[in-house]
């Protein structure tokens, strides 16, 4: 089961609905459960993985005894789900996703890098527990491979600097979704995308000029005269016998 990104959707679950599809799985488990009582309350489990502390072994072993009494490929299947969800006393809640978030910012600009590339930066990092890991040593490949097992990432064999074993971003880039939070923009980011789209400076029509009430002339802009104007014109120069330009 994997948590759901915020672009997935599930369809709502129902009680009433999933009630009378899991009747007939409550009542063949009851039936089993009354028929091997005796034999489960007797069962002392072997095999108990060795990260489990003792609260672990002590919550997962009648989980264990059902499933030797079941057989097959339960037993095992038991045993790795119990570390998978609990881990060894090095795998404290959050560590996982510590990493993934380490992960993100390592993987900035890069397509695929090697264990070795990774782990150098992880340990390096003074704001991560893990360099202080393995009394001092640091996270090692086998343990960056455990933490990532549970988003069901793995090693693959890459080409890179550092070595043939590593990972891709493609890889992890599913985790990120599901179990990180979105990557905040920097301020500066946040403030040049909030700024509306450049655009082109509107046509202003022309107006015509105002006149410098401090005195000075404004400049006048040339137009045609109008015949009322020409006529004006003519009569001012008979009258004083100037000639108008």
């Amino acid at each position: 089961m994997k948590r759901k990104t915020g672009a997935e959707t599930t369809a709502a679950l129902r009680h009433r609905h999933a009630d009378a599809e899991a009747q007939p799985v409550r009542e063949g488990l009851q039936a089993w459960g009354a028929a091997h009582a005796p034999e489960l309350l007797e069962a002392d489990p072997e095999d108990i993985p060795a990260g489990l502390d003792d609260r672990g072994a002590e919550a997962w072993e009648p989980l264990f005894a059902i499933a030797d009494l079941a057989g097959g490929d339960w037993p095992a299947q038991a045993r790795a789900a119990a570390v998978a969800l609990i881990g060894d006393d090095s795998d404290e809640p959050g560590h996982g996703a510590r990493l993934l978030a380490a992960l993100r910012h390592i993987f900035a600009g890069h397509e695929v890098l090697a264990t070795t590339a990774i782990l150098e930066r992880v340990n390096a990092d003074e704001e991560l527990p893990f360099g202080g890991w393995r009394h001092g040593d640091g996270l090692d490949p086998r343990g960056l491979s455990r933490l990532l097992k549970p988003y069901n990432i793995r090693p693959r064999s890459v080409r890179a600097d550092g070595g043939s074993k590593g990972y891709r971003r493609d890889q992890l880039e599913d985790a990120f979704a599901r179990y990180l939070p979105p990557t905040v923009e920097s301020p500066a980011q946040a403030a040049q995308a909030a700024q509306p789209a450049s655009s082109p400076e509107p046509d202003v029509p022309d107006v015509p000029d105002v006149p410098d009430k401090s005195g000075g002339k404004a400049e006048a802009r040339e137009r045609p005269a109008t015949e009322a104007e020409e006529a004006e014109i003519e009569r001012l120069a008979a009258k004083f016998g100037g000639v108008a330009q």
